[in-house]
């Protein structure tokens, strides 16, 4: 007599023939699922979630070492990663008993999302703590759910210090949360703090730094407006203006002081391909050494600075006239 699965044996399952593992934005990764070896490890087996393991559901995702079988319509219809992922000619691939592995998703944050499109209870909008509201918002930009991001941004509104939010937005990219955090920087009465200076770094200092300049109202010409332009085209400064160490070559000796906001911001935007940065970079060299060669003549023919008396008479250093 064949003895009946325990719980734990009906709650564990090894997916046959599994199908897609693909990284947040939606790209199929090469090389098979992870779990998905020959020979059977402990350590692989999958565990269908308690409840969103859903028999009628038509897809399953695998996130950590956790199944979910869900509806394909929640995903296909609100995200433009989904929706071209699932009708794509890989979609093919994905049958009853094959799943699709979220590459680089939490449990948490996965879930997160899964509280939104099988809520509780239907009508009842649940209090979200700070943490599953950046999970949600985590999930929602990396699979670009529009509406859900910014359903989130709402929620973390009250929890986000600017620094935070222009930090964050530039890390899951998205650019609203980013602007959010550069007007409020920008728009209060006092400045950065040594600890959010420290936490910027140094372009995004430089960046509120010059928005707070250029909007200032003591400025003639200038009445004070912080607009979507201002801020977009200071952002986009940021990201393309060269390190501070590159402006000393190596061998020639310490960098001059660097120039003023403005200047530096004329002289990338002129030359920002990589062919006239090394351009600029191999002349460098060979004008210092110009340089000491036209100095070394100047001084041995006494027509070098040196050789200037206070009344403005070129003489070298033995007192006779130079050329």
């Amino acid at each position: 007599m064949t003895s009946q699965p325990t719980k734990t044996e009906m709650l564990t399952v090894r997916p046959t023939k599994p199908s897609l593992r693909i990284n947040p934005n939606g790209k199929p990764i090469p090389g098979p699922p992870e779990g998905t070896a020959s020979t059977p490890h402990q350590d692989l087996i999958l565990t269908p979630h308690p409840i969103h393991y859903i028999k009628e559901g038509d897809v399953t995702f695998v996130v950590e070492r956790t199944l979910y079988r869900v509806h394909t319509c929640f995903f296909a219809r609100h995200s433009s990663v989904f929706a071209s992922l699932l009708k794509s000619e890989d979609s093919a691939a994905i049958s009853q008993d094959s799943y699709i592995q979220l590459a680089g998703v939490s449990i948490e944050e996965f879930e997160a999302f899964l509280s939104v499109i099988y809520p509780t209870q239907l009508g009842v909008t649940p209090d979200r703590t700070e943490n599953e509201w950046r999970n949600l918002l985590s999930f929602a930009s990396s699979f670009s759910f529009t509406s859900l991001i910014t359903t989130a941004l709402a929620g973390l509104d009250n929890y986000l210090q600017p620094v935070e939010k222009l930090l964050l937005g530039d890390q899951l990219g998205i650019p609203q949360l980013t602007h959010q955090g550069v007007r409020a920087l920008c728009t209060r009465k006092t400045f950065l703090s040594p600890d959010e200076g420290r936490a910027l770094g140094l372009e995004n200092v430089m960046c509120v730094a010059r928005l707070r300049e250029e909007t200032s109202c003591y400025q003639p010409g200038k009445d004070g407006r912080l607009t979507e332009k201002l801020v977009s085209e200071a952002l986009a400064q940021r990201l393309i203006e060269p390190p501070a160490a590159a402006a000393a070559p190596n061998g020639a000796g310490p960098a001059s002081n660097p120039p003023a906001a403005g200047a530096a911001s004329t002289a990338t935007a002129g030359s920002s391909s990589p062919s006239a940065s090394s351009n600029l970079q191999k002349s460098t060299p060979a004008d210092a050494k110009k340089n000491g060669d036209v100095a070394k003549a100047q001084a041995e023919t006494g027509t070098g600075a040196k050789g200037k008396g206070k009344d403005g008479n070129n003489k070298g250093s033995n007192g006779t006239s130079g050329s």
